[in-house]
Parts: structure tokens; sequence; C-alpha cells
């Protein structure tokens, strides 16, 4: 059943592509505020500047973040993908060991010594001598 294989493989596909989309969703507001903090100012501020409060984090540590959540979710999908391919070798593995017939007898060939026919064909009658079924032709003599 080639067709359910290739329908549960279009499915598992959508849901890693709905998983990466969720994931780049969620990801979105720290890309954003990496992106402000990198931009130099459109404006000269006229207010003193503020320092920044140690609980905001800062544009390298959102950046590390995301590098590392990328990492985790492209292992996370490897490791699925090859769960994935471990249990379908195994299942097309299992379906071609039972399509064969289970016969623990392996019928041999049987044995024959070509040596000892050679022998005994060697040793037989000797075969009468050909004769020659054309008359010797003459030469004409001059």
């Amino acid at each position: 059943m080639p067709y359910r294989a290739m329908i549960m493989t279009v499915i598992t596909v959508t849901l890693a592509l709905l998983v990466v989309g969720l994931w780049v969703r969620a990801i979105a507001p720290v890309l954003a505020q990496a992106r402000a903090s990198t931009q130099p100012a459109a404006t000269v501020p006229h207010a003193p500047v503020s320092t920044v409060p140690a609980t905001q984090r800062t544009a390298a540590q959102s950046v590390s973040s995301i590098i590392r959540g990328t990492m985790l979710l492209s292992f996370l999908l490897i490791c699925l993908m090859l769960i994935v391919g471990i249990f379908a070798s195994m299942r097309e593995w299992l379906r071609y060991r039972a399509l064969r017939p289970m016969s623990s007898t392996v019928k041999k060939t049987p044995y024959v010594d070509a040596w000892k026919i050679a022998g005994e064909r060697a040793k037989a009658a000797p075969l009468p001598p050909e004769e020659d079924s054309e008359p010797p032709t003459q030469t004409p003599e001059k």
C-alpha cells in the first residue's frame, strides 16, 4: 500500500512545517528586538540617556537565544527524521521477511564427481576406427 505511506509522509512533512512556522512566529518579537537594538538611532535624543535596566536582555543575549533555539529545533527535527526512518526501514524489512517462505530445510544439490565420470568414460571400450566414406582420388599421370 504505497499510497498510505505517501499520505503519511505528506502529513509528517506538513506537521514539521507547521511546527517550524509556529516557532518562527514565537521568536518574531525577539528578532524584532535584536534588529531594533542594533540599528542606529534615526534622531538625536534630546533627553539624557538612561541606562538599560538590568532586567532587560541585550541584543547579544537575544541573538544567542535565537541561535540556541534554532540549533535545538534542528536537532529535534533530525532526531524525528531518524526515528521515522528507522521505523520505516524496520517495517519494510519485516514486510520483505514475511513474504519469503519460511522453509528451514534447504534442498541441497546432489554431489557429482566429475573426475570419476570422466575416468569411467575413458575406460569404456574404444570406438571402432572410422572408415573414410570417400574413395581415394587418383591423380592423373601425364
